[in-house]
């Protein structure tokens, strides 16, 4: 076993939780607020057969709007009234669908099935592994400790034999049983000599989260001022634990005021400043007011000395993993609020905390870190030892020796997109099984017809954990398939989220038919929408340019008397022109708007209207000879001209008036009644209710 060295033991010990932006949407939501049961259950509208409760149309709402905070019961009457509407038509639409029988349609279907795989393994896993280890994580991380380490680590050529670690990592601990103090026998024979030079002490404290899983399960066991009283072995050695200090998880927010200590100021000046601004605030100053005036932190010194954000000793500011010195840290957490402490030293200087306030652990802010923490460290390895639970349970078993014979068959290819990789399998070994599960047995023929036909098993290595991935990709689907069979009966939210992906299936497909595929931009609709609005289209005011661009303004001035004395512009433009690729077209801009061309803006500056040459002026990085051919005014634009302009406008048009065809259509066959004095009578009680 590789050895680590001492220095580096605590930094395996401890995960430090790092938060990064999830990749994943949440499947299972947090509410800002409880709809009690009564008023959830209460229909606002019917679409058909279709009932449409306060919860779902909440629901709806959350997931439909920007502002993930906004309760229904906020927003505003007739703001209200306009998503119901929007709700009702996608409810409508969807109803239609499935009274064209697109529900049984074979896309449809295979649509609707390949999503439901998806989801289910993400919902799944999250009801499952994410949600019940994030629960009791939130509950740990209420407190947090101190703790005292002994590291007992595995030799470098132990060969796995681990006798002489267990040997002296037990010695240790009998002499803790035997009255020894732990400190002292951390610093005689930790291994990991940074902690070990104070008595085994971690500087920082640590919360739920941020240590391996049995360690930690161990440290909330304890007590302050308890050991653990046996050998906690891991992959890197043995561990002894103590906790020296388990207190309630708290965020403060402090100011100081720093007196500097630094080659302009020695040590005795400062005390003695930081001894009258200590006078002054015990005299009735207020803090914000001296921290203004003395402390040397121009940072903080502006807003009277307040330190960004809120700090925990275990996740310090915003769980980002930005720590104060220790000498701070345990100042602060000393005081109460609204108290400030006596002088302290640090690598800065000399300072005087004020600890202005205490907030609570944010639920939503905590649960989403350790969900990051979770997904990054330990869903994969919990995912593996969950599946291997299901397979068990599907009666799995392997045949190893047919596996050895099948890899020996294939010769030594190194994966299966070799030709022929699999020309030395004999029919004789091709009926030999591979494994078994819910009592089906693959064999040999059928792994090779597999690993040809399966896009997921191309390219694996043909050894043995090559094959091990392609069993695991084979019966992965089918066994999380039979578990998760029941999700819908389990679990109605997950019901509700399926049903919400059928429909919006089944919307796209029969949106496509009756909008999409017929929005076009019909010409003679087109020409008729442009006749109402062709006044609000015109043309640019333009220029026809040449120019000759060169940098350097002699050369400029040389280049204009030659024009001046009668040679000609596209001759001289063609032969200096120093701007990319405007040699070959002789100088020519051709016609640029006056609105979107710096050089047109530029010529229009000097309000000329006449074909002319104007004298070099300096533009961008050099100087222009500019050759007026032409300036083009304002015109009407022509239909033709106009397209690009008011194409996505007439397109929305059409969009909207196909939209509403098609569901006026869908109105005369499917009956909507409309509850808006529920609805209103609903939000009125929730607005009272949580405006206390």
């Amino acid at each position: 076993m590789k050895q680590i060295s001492g220095k580096h033991l605590f930094a395996i010990l401890i995960i430090l939780s790092i938060s990064f932006a999830a990749s994943k949407t949440n499947l299972i939501a947090e509410e800002k607020f409880e709809i009690p049961a009564d008023i959830s259950s209460k229909v606002i509208a019917e679409v058909a057969d279709d009932q449409i409760t306060y919860a779902e149309l909440s629901k709806a709402f959350k997931k439909n709007m920007n502002r993930k905070d906004l309760m229904l019961f906020e927003v505003q009457p007739d703001s209200l009234e306009d998503f119901l509407s929007l709700y009702i038509d996608y409810k409508l639409k969807v109803k239609d669908a499935l009274n064209r029988g697109f529900d049984k349609d074979s896309s449809v279907m295979a649509d609707i099935k390949q999503n439901r795989k998806i989801l289910a393994e993400s919902y799944y896993y999250e009801k499952k592994l994410m949600q019940p280890w994030i629960n009791n994580m939130f509950k740990k991380r209420q407190s947090e400790m101190k703790i005292a380490i002994i590291a007992v680590q595995f030799g470098q050529n132990s060969m796995g034999d681990t006798t002489v670690a267990y040997t002296k990592a037990k010695a240790c601990l009998d002499m803790i049983k035997n009255g020894k103090d732990f400190s002292e026998v951390a610093r005689d024979s930790s291994d990991d000599k940074e902690s070990a030079q104070n008595g085994g002490v971690i500087p920082k404290y640590v919360t739920a989260g941020q240590v391996q899983r049995q360690i930690e399960d161990v440290l909330y066991s304890l007590k302050s001022g308890e050991y653990y009283p046996e050998l906690i072995n891991t992959k890197y050695g043995y561990f002894l634990v103590k906790v020296i200090d388990n207190s309630k998880r708290e965020f403060v927010r402090a100011s100081h005021i720093l007196i500097s200590i630094d080659e302009n100021r020695d040590s005795v000046t400062a005390e003695k400043i930081a001894d009258k601004v200590y006078a002054e605030l015990k005299a009735g100053a207020k803090f914000a007011d001296m921290a203004r005036k003395y402390s040397d932190d121009r940072a903080t010194a502006e807003s009277g000395g307040i330190l960004r954000g809120f700090y925990s000793r275990s996740t310090a500011y915003d769980n980002k993993g930005k720590r104060l010195m220790p000498e701070f840290e345990d100042a602060m957490f000393s005081l109460k609020d609204g108290q400030y402490g006596d002088k302290i030293f640090t690598d800065y200087g000399i300072h005087i905390v004020y600890r202005d306030s205490t907030k609570q652990i944010d639920p939503v802010a905590e649960k989403k870190d350790l969900k990051l923490i979770y997904k990054r460290i330990y869903f994969e390895k919990d995912k593996k030892e969950f599946l291997e639970s299901m397979y068990a349970e599907c009666g799995y078993k392997k045949y190893p020796e047919n596996i050895r014979v099948f890899l020996d068959a294939t010769g030594k290819n190194k994966t299966n997109l070799t030709k022929d990789w699999d020309s030395g399998i004999r029919d004789d070994l091709k009926g030999k099984p591979l494994f078994k599960i819910s009592g089906e047995i693959t064999r040999i023929s059928d792994m090779v017809a597999a690993m040809k036909n399966n896009p997921e098993l191309r390219g694996l290595p043909l050894h043995e954990e090559g094959i091990d991935r392609a069993i695991d990709k084979l019966i992965a689907p089918l066994v999380f398939e039979k578990t998760t069979k029941t999700l819908e009966a389990e679990y109605p939210e997950f019901q509700m989220l399926m049903q919400e992906f059928s429909d919006g299936i089944l919307l796209f497909k029969v949106e496509a038919l009756e909008v999409w595929n017929k929005l076009k931009l019909d010409s003679v609709l087109a020409k008729e929408y442009f006749a109402t609005i062709k006044d609000n289209y015109k043309t640019d005011p333009s220029y026809d340019l040449s120019e000759i661009y060169v940098l350097a303004d002699s050369l400029a001035a040389d280049l204009y008397k030659r024009i001046q004395d009668g040679e000609d512009f596209d001759k001289l433009a063609e032969e200096h022109t120093q701007r990319a690729q405007h040699r070959a077209k002789k100088g020519k801009w051709g016609v640029v708007s006056i609105k979107k061309n710096d050089l047109a803006k530029a010529v229009n500056s000097k309000n000329i209207k006449e074909p002319s040459v104007l004298a070099p002026f300096a533009y961008e990085k050099g100087f222009s000879i500019v050759k007026v051919n032409a300036f083009i005014p304002v015109r009407p634009k022509t239909f033709e001209e106009a397209i690009p302009d008011f194409a996505p406008k007439f397109l929305d048009l059409t969009q909207k008036r196909l939209t509403k065809e098609w569901l006026d259509s869908v109105r005369k066959q499917v009956k909507v009644t409309i509850n808006k004095a529920q609805l209103r009578s609903i939000n009125k009680k929730l607005a009272k209710k949580y405006s206390k």
